[in-house]
């Protein structure tokens, strides 16, 4: 499927203002990057589509990267979500993990996010894993979603999601 006018004219802008700042290697690499988000975007709403029209998304970690990740996730309406973490709230971490309260201390994120999301968009249907990712587990549950989002402070689960993801041929945003 083409791009609409509008993004192409939105990917051209881009480029030619990388170009205007940081010479044609910057402009180069813009470029590539948004023909392969482009891409990655289209083959999740054909999968999505091929379903129940609906993008399942896995998010992996509810930390500081995780919680807004997972608001605009269930805000933008994707169907199902998937929320992996097997850490617990902790109040130091509050100032960036948007999504708990004081109250949730000791509380496992994967929970509380749930509870969360669930009170703030209601149509989307919620999954919370409360494990540690592992080659297993990412396997797992990548192969139930269209796209999956890494927002861990591992690398150990990066790699792991980075083998799914490539074995099922979904997308991962890392």
């Amino acid at each position: 499927a083409r791009r609409s006018s509008r993004g192409r004219r939105l990917h051209l802008e881009a480029v030619a203002a990388a170009r205007a700042r940081g010479g044609a290697a910057l402009a180069d690499l813009l470029a590539h990057l948004l023909v392969g988000v482009a891409a990655a975007h289209r083959r999740v709403l054909e999968a999505a589509a091929e379903r129940d029209g609906q993008p399942a998304v896995l998010l992996v970690g509810a930390g500081g990267l995780g919680c807004p990740a997972a608001l605009y996730l269930a805000a933008a309406g994707v169907g199902t979500l998937t929320i992996v973490d097997d850490d617990r709230v902790e109040i130091s971490n509050l100032n960036r993990q948007v999504l708990f309260t004081p109250a949730d201390a000791g509380r496992p994120k994967a929970d509380c996010a749930l509870e969360r999301l669930a009170a703030f968009a209601p149509d989307c249907r919620l999954r919370a894993v409360a494990r540690r990712l592992d080659l297993d587990l990412a396997a797992e549950l990548v192969a139930g979603h269209d796209l999956v989002v890494d927002g861990t402070d591992s690398f150990a689960a990066t790699y792991a999601l980075s083998d799914a993801c490539e074995a099922a041929q979904v997308p991962l945003i890392a």
